[in-house]
């Protein structure tokens, strides 16, 4: 049975990686012999959990690896707030924290949206194997709608353009050391929040997580990470990234150990790297959104830039028809798939906020969801379908 159980895993995992721009293809078989114990974590969930109400029945299920805020500004009777006060991972939806520093700066002036940016200095915090194929999707949207000068630069709005559409940690990454690690961690301050960590370059941790520059084994390396003070892995990340920018030398050593084989771990091993990331409770950042969206976050010019810089467009005709608004940013990594996000639709008068963070998600049941993108579904759904919004109301409010 055990044997029936793994084939199905792994054929379903060869179709996944397909589709799926986690592994590099060089690597791929390799990379599935050698996971093939955690390709059957969740196995028995795959076939109940992967549609809309299938995840919302794990959530249920899984009240542990899950924080869902989801309300309709003006109404507060259908409000739901799951696991809503517990921190967890942020991701890249913790990009909205430097989006929002962007248009504090573009606000006061101190920002020039239009100033150029040499696509070569992103480039240096681009990592070989881990999500690169992100930024690659990004250089080549840029160049498809021929907004790359003749230079090789973009103008700066550009590169947010690069880390809401793509997902793009080395234009997140660029952006972070443009505004000023200073500036990112006086964020919280000036949100007036708690419950919200401030973000660190994704470069310098993933640097953080190689084992083999570090002259370790994968676990010795998560059991010295997991016992740095959080204050500690902080500057570690920012020193890592900051030295991958300023030093050549670093920067080839660091693209020679990635290229070799990425990461180099298990999945299970990266899933629990995952773990030492930023957090931030559901809520929090659900109260952000609501401020983007009423125009009182800071200003509401800067509340109105933040907005535009997340907003969505969509090229079917039925969808443009009934949106006024989507805007929202995505996550997904192992382990991990969050979601924030807002909508407005036609003929209403209230936009739908929604926060979505699952984490520890098992390893088989995460490379389905992700390959089909079942949590970005569910959350559109969530603000299209009033029917699948109770359905959820039902299943998480109670």
């Amino acid at each position: 049975m055990k044997l029936i159980k793994f084939i199905g895993v792994f054929l379903a995992v060869i179709l996944i990686l397909g589709l799926i721009i986690y592994i590099p293809n060089q690597s791929a078989f390799k990379t599935i012999f050698s996971n093939s114990k955690d390709l059957e974590e969740g196995s028995n969930l795959v076939q109940r959990s992967t549609t809309d109400k299938g995840l919302i029945n794990y959530m249920k299920a899984y009240p542990g690896n899950v924080g869902l805020v989801s309300f309709s500004t003006g109404k507060s009777d259908s409000s739901i707030y799951y696991q809503a006060g517990k921190k967890r991972v942020m991701g890249s939806t913790s990009n909205l924290l430097l989006i929002i520093e962007y248009a504090r700066r573009v606000d006061n002036r101190s920002l020039n949206p239009d100033e150029p940016v040499r696509l070569s200095e992103i480039n240096k915090y681009n990592i070989p194997k881990y999500y690169s194929a992100n930024h690659k999707e990004a250089v080549t949207d840029l160049k498809n709608n021929h907004q790359i000068s003749k230079n090789g630069t973009i103008p700066l709005h550009d590169v947010i353009g690069m880390l809401v559409q793509s997902n793009d940690f080395a234009a997140s990454d660029y952006l972070y050391f443009k505004l000023s690690p200073d500036s990112i961690r006086n964020l919280p301050n000036i949100l007036h929040t708690k419950n919200i960590e401030f973000p660190v370059p994704w470069s310098g941790q993933v640097i953080s997580w190689k084992a083999s520059l570090y002259h370790q084994t994968n676990q010795q390396r998560l059991h010295t990470l997991k016992n740095m003070s959080k204050e500690k892995y902080d500057q570690l990340a920012l020193n890592n990234s900051k030295k991958l920018n300023d030093d050549k030398a670093f920067r080839d050593k660091v693209t020679h150990a990635f290229q070799s084989n990425g990461l180099g771990s298990a999945f299970s091993y990266e899933k629990k790297l995952y773990q030492l990331s930023p957090k931030a409770t559901p809520r929090a950042m659900a109260n952000l959104l609501q401020q983007i969206n009423n125009g009182s976050l800071i200003n509401a010019h800067v509340s109105l830039i933040i907005k535009k810089a997340l907003q969505w467009s969509f090229d079917a005709q039925s969808l443009k028809k009934q949106i006024v608004y989507y805007g929202g940013l995505f996550d997904s990594r192992m382990g991990i798939l969050n979601g924030i996000d807002m909508g407005k639709l036609v003929n209403t008068k209230s936009t739908r906020i929604q926060v979505v963070y699952l984490n520890d998600v098992p390893v088989s049941l995460w490379m389905h969801l992700s390959s089909n993108f079942t949590n970005q579904t569910m959350q559109r759904e969530m603000i299209w379908k009033p029917s699948f919004y109770h359905y959820v109301y039902n299943k998480l409010a109670h």
